[in-house]
């Protein structure tokens, strides 16, 4: 699936395209997570709205270079 995420200040929204498939078990949530590119904690949201394909986070470090992941 495709991943982005938009900045704001001190924010940031994951979005990302749905499967083409699940592998055959049923999708019932999306793990997304962001972590600073140079290492860090990463921060984690469970999405249950499984029409949502978006997550947003907050007390991200604006000028600092993240990674975006969705399982």
């Amino acid at each position: 699936t495709g991943v982005a995420a938009t900045p704001g200040n001190a924010t940031a929204t994951v979005i990302w395209d749905p499967p083409f498939t699940n592998g055959g078990s049923p999708i019932d949530r999306y793990d997304v997570s962001i972590a600073p590119t140079a290492g860090g904690a990463p921060q984690t949201r469970q999405i249950t709205n499984l029409n949502a394909l978006t997550a947003p986070f907050t007390g991200v470090t604006n000028g600092t270079q993240y990674t975006a992941s969705v399982t």
